[in-house]
């Protein structure tokens, strides 16, 4: 499991050819402090691949995990993308969550969810359980809900790549990699 709050890059190496489950959060869009009648503006929550993908052995594989954004006093941040890349070339990303705030991207100021991309030219992907674009803000007061869900150090299941709330950061995004099986030939 790859866990970073920095968008930095990192190289590493599929030992086998076959079949990998991938997971890829984006990152949440930061809350804002600016209150309105209506209530603080939330960011939106990160967008969201699970699936079963083709991988083949090379050591020039990459991931970068989106970090929160920050909140803000009038706009929050947004959120980063998680992405994996081969040789320098985008595979599946799973955008950042908008931030909310006085220019966020949804009308109101509430964040609009990241978006998924899949390069089905440069990737093989063998089903996708969730290929989602993240959740908008749904109000003032909510934001987007993160797609994918894991258990904590405390054993509680929690939302990866939610939005932040009023005063709060983005949750960071999240990714996993699991090797599942060789591929027969």
């Amino acid at each position: 499991m790859f866990r970073d709050w920095s968008i930095a890059e990192t190289k590493f190496a599929i030992p086998y050819d076959g079949i990998y489950e991938v997971v890829l959060v984006g990152g949440g869009g930061g809350g804002c402090e600016l209150t309105t009648i209506a209530g603080t503006l939330q960011g939106g929550g990160g967008a969201c691949f699970q699936g079963l993908v083709k991988l083949n052995q090379s050591t020039e594989y990459a991931i970068a995990i989106g970090a929160g954004g920050k909140y803000g006093i009038s706009d929050g941040q947004n959120g980063g993308d998680t992405y994996l890349n081969l040789n320098g070339n985008r595979l599946i990303t799973a955008g950042g969550g908008a931030r909310g705030g006085s220019t966020a991207v949804v009308s109101s100021g509430r964040g609009k969810g990241g978006t998924i991309s899949v390069n089905r030219d440069l990737v093989e992907v063998l089903t996708a359980k969730i290929e989602q674009n993240g959740n908008d803000s749904p109000s003032r007061n909510t934001a987007g809900e993160g797609l994918y869900t894991e258990y904590n150090e405390y054993g509680e299941l929690k939302y990866c790549g939610n939005g932040g709330v009023g005063y709060e950061y983005g949750e960071t995004g999240f990714a996993l990699i699991t090797y599942i099986y060789i591929e027969e030939q």
